[in-house]
């Protein structure tokens, strides 16, 4: 069995830029009002809650975990340096296999408009490039 480790101190560094990011990407300076337009909402109904914030930045942790998983094994089986660079390009692949695909049939299956599949799915290709850039250090 491959023995891995995980900084726990990068891995929260990069949850917490994930959860930064998520925060200020559905905000209105950036494409909240976009999103919920997309999705016809006309307001936000109830404001998020801290325990919104906490359970987001509690799943970024687990992905910024596992991400840091991949990065070494890719690393173990194709011999890389452990850069960023490699850190980066593991982060695209797993949002292209395990975030773009999937959540592109979904948006099919549920006749979702393309606009809010893009917001959604580059948000998360934004968080998984910053933290597979992170997690590589």
């Amino acid at each position: 069995m491959l023995e891995t480790y995980a900084n726990i101190w990068v891995v929260m560094l990069a949850a917490l830029a994930a959860t930064t990011i998520n925060v200020v990407w559905y905000s209105r300076w950036l494409f909240g009002d976009s999103w919920r337009q997309a999705n016809g909402i006309s307001h936000i109904s109830t404001p998020h809650s801290w325990q919104d914030y906490i359970a987001i930045l509690g799943i970024n942790i687990f992905t910024a975990y596992v991400l840091s998983q991949f990065v070494q094994f890719a690393g173990i089986a194709l011999k890389l340096e452990g850069s960023i660079t490699d850190g980066v390009i593991v982060g695209m692949w797993a949002w292209l296999g395990f975030v773009a695909a999937p959540t592109l049939i979904n948006s099919v299956r549920h006749r979702q408009k393309r606009e809010v599949w893009i917001i959604e799915s580059s948000q998360y290709l934004l968080s998984l490039l910053v933290m597979g850039a992170l997690v590589s250090l």
